[in-house]
């Protein structure tokens, strides 16, 4: 896999916005000198994760989401466009049992040659032994040296 790139799921980049459970895992993937990518709509995904923290489990103040998502153009998250990938992604999600959205960052990193770093432990049990190469838990993934 390629050194130089990494692709997070809006799993991980609102790891990076609110401080929760593997927090700080996230930030050592943040910190790290990977250039980090992720599919267009990870903006849209990382704020319903905003607003759903707030609006239905409370989690978070209203004026907590929202400088969370005056971040999100700040982040050093490099977007990709997914017509690239995006065949591909549909194929992945027709085999497997994830959602096209949740397909596109696993295509975007068959596609770059790179790995994903998610926190969903669901999506890497969906996934299975078939994406072992591709998807790195955010627990186990150790940046390289």
């Amino acid at each position: 896999m390629a050194g130089d790139a990494l692709v997070v799921d809006a799993s991980v980049i609102t790891k990076w916005i609110v401080p929760e459970v593997d927090h700080e895992f996230a930030e050592m993937v943040y910190r790290s000198k990977a250039r980090l990518l992720a599919p267009a709509h990870w903006h849209d995904e990382v704020a319903n994760a905003l607003w759903k923290k707030h609006r239905l489990r409370g989690d978070i103040s209203r004026e907590d989401a929202e400088a969370g998502y005056r971040r999100l153009p700040r982040l050093r998250v490099v977007t990709q466009r997914s017509a690239a990938f995006q065949d591909n992604a549909f194929a992945i999600a027709l085999d497997t049992r994830i959602t096209v959205y949740d397909a596109l960052y696993v295509a975007l990193a068959q596609e770059q040659a790179c790995q994903l770093v998610t926190a969903d432990d669901r999506l890497i049990e969906r996934l299975g032994a078939a994406f072992a190469e591709t998807v790195v838990r955010l627990r186990d993934f150790t940046p390289p040296v």
